[in-house]
């Protein structure tokens, strides 16, 4: 089972619901994708801080290669050895930025894939909005049931029922 953290901009569950586009579901763990194209999956996630970080390293990295006039396949390994780790922090990179955004974590949901985790937290987010609901509803001032008492029930029933004690 994997784990997913989910993510949204708003913290009050009404206006979750409405919103169901809004959510970001973050697997935690390695992302193959980073490690095999980076640049790719960091425009596609939008990481536009991570891209520039990224492409410092890169840059610095290859001066500070050229440099030293290391062997093709020196180069080789410590460019793949940098992927290796980035693709270890890339979801907690995205994490981060959905942070600097606005989005502050409100579930986590464990599941094989993604789409049972976005129908499992979908279910339990419904189930807790079911169950505040009767709560949240208004309940009639105690002076108006009182100024009732004493008139005649309108409707079907001519006269109020004796009570048991009558």
């Amino acid at each position: 089972m994997r784990r997913y953290t989910v993510h949204h901009p708003e913290s009050e569950p009404s206006r979750m619901i409405a919103q169901p586009d809004r959510f970001a579901f973050v697997k935690e763990g390695f992302c193959w994708p980073a490690l095999f194209i980076p640049l790719l999956w960091i425009v596609y996630r939008r990481l536009w801080l991570v891209l520039a970080a990224y492409l410092a390293v890169v840059m610095a990295s290859s001066a500070l290669f050229a440099l030293l006039s290391l062997s093709d396949i020196a180069q080789t390994a410590m460019g793949f050895a940098f992927n290796l780790v980035f693709a270890f922090f890339a979801n907690d990179l995205r994490r981060w930025t959905l942070k600097r955004h606005g989005f502050g974590l409100i579930a986590v949901v464990f599941a094989s894939r993604l789409d049972e985790a976005e129908r499992r937290f979908f279910h339990d987010l419904l189930l807790n909005l079911d169950a505040e609901a009767p709560a949240s509803r208004p309940t009639p001032p105690a002076s108006a049931a009182a100024s009732f008492a004493g008139e005649p029930v309108v409707g079907l029933f001519p006269a109020p029922a004796p009570g048991p004690g009558s």
